[in-house]
């Protein structure tokens, strides 16, 4: 047939049989080569075949790819209608290589989704085997992706028909294990094919002779290390290579094109290893990185479909590549993905899993902070201490009897109540005893308190403390002060209440008192931390300037019940630890017994809070404190000691502590002295302060106080620190004993140790023994690290037992192409399909 006059010359064939046209004018010649049988038989006849022997009906053109045992033409195939097609060539390896040859050509021609190209022809041409396919005139996914100008959701777009035609092999039973941009090639209209099936893996019985027939052996790794999945990188020993690895590969190729082709692992060689092995390392071992996309259109639900395709255990994974392209689908047209994201706890323990294989010893520092934390953390909530009995005088320093008597001194106290109901009595029993000036104003009320006081008298008392500030001068303070008199002269000190002190340390209390009583005056200040903050902690001595010490009024009435007939007198050495108290008899004469307390913390105070001064120096003790229920049977109210007969009041007043407070509520005054209180880890509002006074007053007159762990001194510091550290190295060697290897010993150890931390840190926070709160202390201290240290040594032998699996692979080797393949002695002696 002769040659039309619009086909190519004799040169253009000879040029386009060289190879040197463009591949515009290339594509534009094939393209009428296929439609002129004349042009093409005299192309056939002038160009030489690329390939041979000759295959059969095909003429081999150029070779465009080549892999390790094959090679891939561009050919033309003369049978029937021509056309150009892809001829793929296995021209190298043993049985193995040819096994998965043909189990690729057995795919490719079963399949049938328009991703995916299609097996048209295969069979020997000498040696070689061969197989003929669609050709795809088209670019790899990484250079369509990398087009300059291109938006995102265009690339999603073609990302989505990929995941499309994974999920068609995947309905057919085929896992590909092989993914990556270069075997996806993606042509003119954008439309995806998948390449490539020749590491593949079938899941149908008319595949094969079992339900999961794969041409590898246990312990074999390929298939391209950029785009393993984990359980890929360990050879299928950590858990089945099924289509879950080919979506951690989905998710690797979208992590690249999300983030313009930067990678969820550092690419980088490491001191020890070169880029392969250390990529190898990381992707067995590590967490994918995984970006923040909130800056772009959809970037939340891109990061959670990063993160359900990237999550190192499979089935965490998203459900199937079809989920992914519906999904994609959505973020597109900016809709609301249905892929919810890992819950919180599976990232926590992720994280932990990947920092304990990438380095016990941040780990083990991880541990020693979290007990430093978790201690003061203790210290701080549950207020952890120990009770320490301080130093009681002998002989005429002694407590009375009526305080020893009892097993608990509270019991021989007593807290006269001003209630609400108190007001309205107290004005009827004044207009009754014809006590003028007396209002519903309690300053008021001081010749009352006078007449309570020498009733008081006749009873006998311990001791009588105000726990009330009489700053003003009133009408009823002669009274008063014969009240106050009549109880010195039978032998009952009594200490009242000042709100503040000057710059020499003299009381704010009405001047009458103070010129008649003189010297006779016993008095302090209350000062109580914030009850919440530091629950039980008073400030005991107040350092203003060179001179003034102000006491606490629970430590001058402790010193007014050891030696009634003697003046306290404090000294405070540099300001220290340890406060000494004197017993003044007379001037330049003191009493043989000294005193001393010792104070939980010094510091100075940095603003003005009436009725601390900036810059004084304060001593503060912590106390054990009762609940105010426990208080509540040794309260009476005021008007029942002003009007009961004289055996009731004997009964109630005489041998007693009295502690004389405000426990009046905000319907009758608008500052009731009240306050929160932090018991244990409860909190109670509304607590007396009077309360918290008698609890001052206990724990001195029984010389306890409450030392708090923090600060903690060198000495524990250092054993804390000691068995810390033995907790973080005793792991090490018992982890790896074959006993633990079974996963219900393990799990049976660490419980175990959590339940004895548990218990240690219940003897820390409810105990207030010293022993038992340095116990609690050092087992806590010992057994926390020690647990956290067996995880990690389990969570590392996992890896170490997945290497030990691994035993046997003997030969890394690594193509130009980034392709890896590691192969067990197994493998090269025996390999079958399975």
């Amino acid at each position: 047939m002769p040659i039309s006059l619009d086909c190519p010359d004799q040169a253009k064939l000879d040029q386009h049989a060289r190879d040197d046209l463009t591949p515009a004018e290339g594509t534009t010649l094939d393209c009428h080569l296929r439609e002129c049988r004349p042009c093409l038989d005299q192309y056939v006849k002038i160009s030489k075949p690329a390939f041979t022997p000759e295959i059969p009906d095909c003429h081999v053109v150029k070779e465009i790819g080549r892999g390790r045992f094959g090679v891939v033409y561009k050919a033309w195939w003369l049978k029937d209608q021509p056309r150009i097609v892809a001829l793929k060539v296995l021209s190298l390896g043993g049985e193995m290589e040819r096994t998965r040859f043909n189990r690729e050509i057995s795919v490719l021609k079963k399949i049938d989704s328009p991703g995916i190209v299609k097996c048209l022809d295969s069979g020997l041409a000498g040696d070689a085997c061969y197989y003929i396919m669609d050709h795809v005139q088209g670019v790899h996914l990484d250079e369509y992706m990398s087009v300059a100008g291109r938006s995102l959701n265009d690339k999603l777009a073609v990302f989505e028909r990929v995941c499309r035609a994974v999920a068609d092999a995947h309905a057919q039973g085929v896992v590909h294990r092989d993914l990556k941009p270069r075997n996806i090639l993606i042509d003119d209209d954008g439309q995806p094919h998948l390449l490539d099936f020749g590491v593949c893996a079938v899941e149908q019985p008319e595949w094969g002779t079992s339900d999961r027939c794969t041409i590898t052996s246990p312990g074999d790794v390929i298939g391209t290390l950029k785009y393993m999945s984990p359980e890929q990188a360990w050879g299928g020993v950590a858990g089945t290579v099924d289509e879950r690895s080919d979506l951690w590969t989905l998710g690797v190729m979208l992590h690249e094109t999300v983030t313009g082709g930067e990678h969820p692992y550092s690419l980088k060689a490491t001191l020890d290893k070169p880029a392969h092995e250390a990529l190898l390392d990381r992707i067995r071992k590590e967490l994918p990185h995984l970006p923040r996309l909130t800056s772009i259109q959809g970037g939340r639900d891109l990061e959670i479909l990063l993160g359900r395709c990237l999550a190192w255990e499979p089935d965490r994974r998203i459900e199937s590549a079809a989920a992914l392209a519906d999904d994609l689908d959505h973020v597109i047209h900016q809709q609301r993905i249905k892929t919810k994201p890992l819950g919180l706890p599976y990232r926590l323990k992720r994280l932990a899993t990947a920092a304990a294989a990438r380095s016990r010893w941040m780990c083990s520092a991880f541990f020693v902070a979290a007990v430093a934390v978790m201690l003061w953390v203790a210290a701080w909530v549950f207020n952890v201490g120990w009770h320490v009995t301080g130093h009681r005088p002998p002989g005429n320093g002694a407590l009375p009897p009526a305080l020893t008597s009892t097993t608990d001194t509270r019991d021989g106290m007593l807290v006269i109540g001003i209630f609400d109901d108190t007001i309205e009595a107290v004005l009827g029993f004044s207009a009754e005893h014809h006590i003028a000036g007396v209002t519903a104003s309690v300053p008021t009320w001081r010749a009352v308190h006078g007449y309570l006081l020498s009733r008081l008298a006749e009873v006998g008392p311990v001791a009588v403390v105000w726990d009330y500030f009489f700053r003003t001068p009133q009408p009823g303070d002669l009274r008063l002060v014969e009240g106050i008199l009549a109880l010195e002269q039978a032998g009952v000190p009594v200490t009242v209440a000042s709100l503040g002190y000057d710059e020499d340390g003299h009381p704010d209390l009405s001047p009458r008192l103070i010129e008649t009583l003189g010297e006779r005056l016993r008095h302090g200040t209350i000062v109580a931390r914030n009850m919440v903050e530091r629950p039980g902690q008073f400030v005991m001595v107040i350092g203003r300037g060179d001179q003034a010490i102000i006491p606490n009024l629970a430590l001058t009435t402790m010193a007014a019940v050891l030696h009634r007939d003697t003046r306290l007198e404090i000294d405070w050495p540099e300001q220290k630890f340890r406060v000494n108290l004197y017993y003044q008899i007379r001037d330049e004469a003191y009493r043989r017994e000294r005193d001393y307390i010792e104070l939980t913390r010094v510091f100075v105070a940095e603003r003005l809070d009436h009725p601390i001064q900036s810059g004084d120096v304060l001593g503060c003790t912590a106390f054990a404190m009762q609940r105010p229920e426990l208080w509540e049977p040794r309260t009476v109210r005021y008007q029942q000691l002003l009007t009961c007969s004289d055996d009731e009041l004997r009964r109630l007043a005489a041998d007693k502590l009295i502690v004389v407070g405000d426990l009046r509520t905000r319907r009758t005054t608008l500052a009731p002295d009240r306050h929160p209180v932090k018991y244990g880890t409860s909190i109670v509002e509304d607590v007396p302060g009077c309360y918290l006074l008698a609890d001052a007053i206990a724990s001195l007159l029984d010389r306890r106080h409450v030392e708090s762990v923090f600060p903690v001194r060198p000495a524990t510091f250092l054993l804390m620190l000691l068995l810390t550290a033995v907790g973080c190295l005793v792991p090490l060697k018992l982890a790896t004993r074959r006993t633990l290897e079974r996963a219900g010993n393990r799990r049976v150890l660490w419980m175990g140790l959590l339940g004895l931390s548990a218990s240690s840190f219940a003897v820390m926070i409810l105990t207030r023994s010293f022993v038992s709160v340095h116990a609690g202390m050092a087992g806590f201290s010992l057994l926390v690290p020690m647990a956290g240290a067996f995880w990690v040594e389990f969570a590392r032998n996992r890896h170490r037992m997945l290497d030990k699996s691994r035993a046997a692979i003997e030969e890394l080797r690594v193509t130009t192409d980034g392709t890896l393949t590691l192969a067990s002695r197994r493998s090269k002696e025996h390999s079958t399909v399975e």
